[in-house]
């Protein structure tokens, strides 16, 4: 079990929270707007990335079989989320 509180986690303004805004992650800060909403984006979607690095490890581990493309898809969805564009994606 990891030590980090379980995602998802959400990127507000200028935090960062759990889903359920139940727990602060982190404050977001940057002298630029564009790395501002980046750096947000990113941090935000560290759970899911986690997660899916636990997931290739596992695969890794069993060789190629039909989740491939499941993780492939899912590997660039997690890109889209931290580079902002989740709604061209959809």
């Amino acid at each position: 079990m990891s030590k980090f509180a379980q995602g998802p986690w959400i990127f507000d303004d200028e935090y960062i929270f759990t889903a359920n805004r139940g727990m602060m992650i982190a404050e977001v800060m940057a002298v630029r707007e564009k790395e501002f909403n980046a750096n947000g984006r990113l941090i935000a979607t560290a759970p899911d990335m986690y997660n899916f690095i636990k997931k290739v490890a596992i695969w890794a581990h069993y060789y190629l079989d039909s989740r491939f493309v499941n993780l492939f898809q899912e590997a660039q969805e997690l890109l889209a989320r931290i580079d902002g564009e989740e709604e061209k994606h959809e």
